[in-house]
């Protein structure tokens, strides 16, 4: 994509960009041999009535538990007429932003 940093990519395999207005597509990507991703993450929406939704997001290392992860960051989009977010965490720190 005309957006990614490719000098980066080639040099230290980051991904960096500055993105366009609006939507757009990044990448697409196969892989062909087994890939060891380095989280699973799982999640769960309910809808809790018409105002309201549970949003439930775990994520879990699939690496040994000698290696600690580092400025991991989870996003969960809302819509911009959110009136109110509880978070609720079990490890690390959360915020949301208005």
């Amino acid at each position: 994509h005309q957006c990614v940093n490719l000098t980066t990519y080639e040099a230290q395999k980051v991904v960096t960009f500055v993105p366009p207005d609006g939507e757009f597509e990044l990448m697409r990507y196969r892989c062909q041999d087994a890939v060891s991703l380095p989280f699973k993450v799982l999640s769960a929406i309910n809808e809790m009535g018409r105002t309201r939704v549970e949003v439930n997001v775990q994520v879990k290392a699939n690496y040994s538990s000698k290696i600690i992860g580092q400025q991991v960051v989870v996003a969960v989009p809302v819509p911009e007429n959110t009136a109110k977010a509880s978070i609720l965490v079990t490890a690390g720190k959360a915020k949301y932003d208005a």
